[in-house]
């Protein structure tokens, strides 16, 4: 077999290509492995009527820095990563904006499994000066219950919050 200078080129060419393409593939399959599991919030922002609110204004923040902000026409659909804090700020127009936190936490022996977190929350029109007292509160602390065995919204703090709201 002769080869000349430009079959050699494509020759080596060819390898290269190869030899980078199985590179690549490997990383990715080992740092799709290493990807940590997440929780996925899905939830419905209502009117004072139970309509669902659209569009929304989303913007999340870890650790006091924004992660991301967009525009939802349906609902409140997130990702997060597990055992880190996120707010998520939610504003719609003629509505009081809200915070809810969440603590992405689980224990050691869940850190492998994926969680998913679904609920309604109703906003609170502008005009509404009755919850004036916990308007600037968090609405909620999203976080693992270990005798639910998954997500849900604190307890704790919700009879807190009500607690403010009869006062």
């Amino acid at each position: 077999m002769i080869l000349n200078f430009s079959s050699l080129h494509f020759f080596k060419f060819k390898k290269h290509v190869f030899v980078a393409s199985f590179f690549l593939l490997t990383i990715c399959a080992v740092s799709a492995q290493s990807l940590k599991p997440f929780l996925e919030i899905n939830g419905k922002a209502l009117n004072n009527k139970e309509k669902q609110i659209n569009p929304l204004q989303i913007s999340v923040y870890e650790n006091g820095f924004k992660l991301y902000s967009f525009e939802s026409k349906a609902g409140i659909k997130l990702t997060f990563e597990s055992n880190r804090y996120y707010t998520i700020l939610i504003n719609a127009k003629g509505f009081q904006s809200s915070t809810l936190i969440v603590d992405s936490s689980v224990p050691k022996k869940k850190e492998k499994e994926n969680f998913r977190f679904e609920f309604e929350y109703q906003l609170i029109e502008d005009s509404d000066t009755s919850k004036i007292e916990t308007s600037e509160l968090p609405a909620a602390i999203i976080k693992y219950n270990a005798i639910k065995k998954g997500f849900s919204i604190s307890d704790k703090y919700n009879s807190f919050r009500k607690e403010l709201n009869q006062k």
